[in-house]
């Protein structure tokens, strides 16, 4: 017995800590993965990676490849639940680069033990381990990343330099935020070891190195083009071609120049009001101890490494600036300030030096714990999006009809189409139903004589009968402004219906109330609201002889 505790008190602490956080990971990660298709950019990644697609700028090829691979490895669940896992393994694998990072660190074993767990529990970081998003294998990469930057500031050989500049290239073939770190490395590189850096030699290493992953870009011309060639797909509808991916404007999908011209172009912002709405995220994501332990580990990091302070706090600045300018102009996107967050519990681990601050640092874990579990624990039940894909297809459908529905409406149903074959005639369109744009669709499917379908918010389908309707019980025949027509009404059972025509494009946006009283006599309160649909106001309306129904 004294022999095998002695064995067991020579053993390496990581030799420990790493297979805790390992098995605590994957245990904590594979219990509460999302079990089948979800919603939004999830279920666009869940269709994409299993088609071999092309997602939305800036096409994520690194992640579309990595995935299809391991979908087709794993022998068990639905191949929506295999890319949901295969979030999981990568974050698991996050998690142990961090903590080799953070012992690089100067950490102990135990306090970066505690530090890998506070990101392993932190909101963002547990949330996207369980489902379709490439964030798990940007924060992998981002460990990678500052791995081999520490490994070259200490020992500048032109392997370490190969190694930092592949790895950095490679990062950026799967998420855009990669770039925030761009001059932080190259301006901690030349901090580090300057005239290294600036040597032909290493400077033609780099460049060999960084564009030769870059080359995977090439997946998404390439594929789109395949796919596009591909007799089922074609044919257009709506002027919308049918199919995974467009292969027109590819170096637009790379370059994501529609989210790039938005930021440089979005108007004045105050760094300050920014700087606010971030620590109140950040403390968030990793409670208001976790801020102060970060802003103390960053003035740590900057007394132990400048070369390493420099990255860290450059990347952690742009991550902030850029993000926030785009946040305040547009009120989204607010997932884009996940690797400051991982740069967050970096400083977390450089900045617990005392006993005192650890305990202090277990109590966040357990309060992460305590906060975020609940919602993850639901999460491993949650099969309303492939119930409602397959229901809304099932629906009695006209063939050919056309479903128009916002972004994470109509994930779950390409999803259904493309992967399980569940009715892959109907098209379903992603319109933003209350723009210019969805009503031109919708003008458009009116002129072709489709049958047409809104997704409303609920995510229940609507129908919107264009060319027929029942017949109308009560005439009425009441004109507003010489431009609208109040046909009539219908009453079945309890729904009350009215029949519109626009006589002439209508100035100006109606609004309609119903009077209504009870068997007491009493007034029913109904609220004003436009005819026929919110997403379609009567400012919109062709002044030509068509019949709407509001029901």
């Amino acid at each position: 017995t004294m022999s095998r505790w002695s064995k067991i008190r020579a053993l390496r602490p990581d030799t420990l800590t790493l297979p805790l956080i390992l098995l605590l990971a994957l245990a904590v990660y594979g219990f509460t993965v999302a079990p089948t298709i979800l919603n939004d950019d999830a279920g666009e990644f869940q269709l994409i990676i299993n088609a071999l697609g092309v997602a939305h700028p800036t096409g994520y090829p690194l992640y579309t490849l990595l995935g299809f691979g391991f979908v087709h490895l794993v022998p068990f669940g639905d191949p929506a639940y295999r890319v949901n896992l295969f979030s999981a393994i990568t974050a698991t694998a996050a998690l142990l680069v961090t903590y080799r990072l953070v012992r690089e660190l100067n950490v102990e074993p135990l306090i970066a033990c505690l530090t890998v767990l506070t990101l392993a529990f932190s909101s963002a970081f547990w949330n996207y381990a369980t489902l379709a998003r490439p964030y798990p294998l940007n924060w992998l990469l981002i460990a990678i990343v500052l791995l081999c930057f520490v490994h070259w500031s200490r020992g500048p050989s032109a392997r370490n330099w190969l190694l930092l500049t592949f790895a950095f290239g490679l990062s950026l073939t799967n998420h855009s935020t990669m770039l925030f770190f761009a001059p932080a490395l190259l301006l901690g590189a030349l901090y580090a070891q300057g005239r290294l850096v600036l040597n032909p030699r290493m400077i033609a290493l780099a460049c060999a190195a960084l564009v030769l992953p870059l080359a995977l870009y090439l997946y998404v011309p390439l594929r789109a083009e395949a796919l596009l060639q591909q007799q089922s797909l074609q044919c257009e509808v709506l002027g919308i071609p049918r199919a995974v991916a467009d292969g027109a404007g590819a170096s637009n999908v790379v370059l994501g120049s529609f989210y790039t011209s938005a930021v440089a172009t979005s108007g004045a912002f105050s760094l300050l009001d920014g700087l606010a709405a971030y620590l109140a995220l950040l403390a968030a994501q990793l409670t208001w101890l976790g801020v102060e332990l970060s802003l103390v580990g960053i003035v740590g990091l900057a007394r132990q490494s400048a070369g390493v302070f420099v990255v860290v706090a450059l990347a952690w600045l742009t991550n902030i600036v850029v993000v926030s300018r785009a946040v305040a102009a547009y009120g989204e996107g607010r997932e884009l300030f996940t690797p400051s967050w991982m740069l967050a519990v970096l400083c977390i681990g450089v900045g617990t030096r005392t006993a005192l601050l650890s305990v202090g640092l277990l109590s966040m874990i357990l309060l992460l714990l305590w906060q975020n579990a609940p919602a993850m624990l639901a999460r491993r039940s949650e099969t309303k999006y492939a119930e409602y894909a397959v229901s809304t297809l099932s629906a009695d459908l006209p063939r050919n009809s056309i479903i128009l529905g916002a972004w994470s409406q109509v994930t779950p149903l390409h999803y259904a189409q493309t992967i399980q074959g569940v009715r892959p005639d109907v098209a379903v369109i992603q319109a933003p139903l209350a723009a210019p744009e969805g009503h031109a669709l919708i003008n458009r499917a009116l002129d072709e004589d489709r049958p047409l379908f809104l997704l409303s918010a609920s995510d229940q389908l609507v129908a919107i009968p264009l060319r027929t309707a029942p017949a109308i019980e009560h005439d009425v025949g009441a004109e507003f402004g010489h431009e609208l027509l109040l046909l009539g009404f219908s009453v079945r059972g309890q729904q009350l219906e009215f029949y519109w025509r626009a006589v002439a494009r209508p100035s100006t946006d109606y609004m309609v109330f119903v009077h209504l009283i009870d068997e007491r006599g009493e007034p029913i309160t109904t609220p004003d609201q436009p005819p026929a649909t919110e997403l379609f106001p009567t400012s919109l309306w062709r002044g030509r002889s068509r019949r709407l129904r509001d029901a």
